[in-house]
């Protein structure tokens, strides 16, 4: 934010060229006092909604409502779960220094989700596999997988009746997250969050409340 608020002071404060001399002279948009109020008010506004404010109106983005933040300063849109099988987060932003990142997405490719380094999906052969944005290092999958945390973190469902696991995409190892079926046939579908903030994977299993933290995990 800090560094934010400088390039915003720098930009502020620009020379304009001019052919005729003005006559009132010119004057910052806001009087320090009032900057540091607005950026005191910001601070206090829910994460979200400060994001919207910043990038609509200093960085002067449209659709600032539908960008997430993955990992500040990393920004994105559309979405972790998008309407019409668009690739989510195919391109995202940094929005400190303006520099765009658009991942790699191949003909035929559906389901493709990714964070600010990875990206899992299916080919268009059927196969599951996840890779850095750029295309490179990817490996296969043994199914599809279901959200990404952390760049690292999705979940698996393996064959019916054997339930959920924890993968980790960095180290291939994985963990069975307790979840069966029910009488009906029916069994609970975890997915980790993309947002950096949502940390925590909790759920209920046998009458108890099972909570991982993802962010504890080495």
């Amino acid at each position: 934010m800090a560094r934010l608020h400088i390039s915003i002071w720098r930009r502020r404060r620009r020379e304009q060229l001019t052919w005729t001399v003005p006559d009132i002279p010119l004057e910052d948009a806001l009087p320090f006092e009032a900057d540091q109020e607005l950026w005191q008010a910001l601070r206090e506004l829910p994460r979200k909604q400060r994001t919207v404010l910043v990038l609509r109106f200093y960085e002067q983005l449209t659709d600032s409502e539908r960008h997430h933040i993955l990992n500040w300063p990393w920004v994105g849109t559309p979405g972790q779960y998008t309407p019409d099988n668009e690739p989510s987060f195919e391109e995202i932003l940094d929005a400190e220094t303006g520099q765009v990142s658009k991942a790699l997405v191949r003909p035929g490719e559906e389901d493709v989700r990714c964070g600010v380094t990875t990206c899992t999906g299916r080919r268009s052969d059927g196969s599951f596999f996840h890779r850095l944005r750029d295309g490179s290092s990817e490996q296969d999958l043994p199914e599809r997988t279901l959200g990404l945390a952390f760049d690292r973190f999705a979940t698996v469902h393996l064959h019916p009746g054997r339930g959920q696991v924890l993968l980790d995409l960095t180290t291939g190892r994985s963990g069975d997250l307790g979840l069966r079926p029910d009488a009906e046939g029916q069994v609970s579908s975890i997915q980790p969050g993309i947002d950096p903030y949502d940390r925590l994977v909790a759920y209920e299993l046998e009458g108890r409340y099972v909570i991982i933290d993802l962010a504890r995990i080495r």
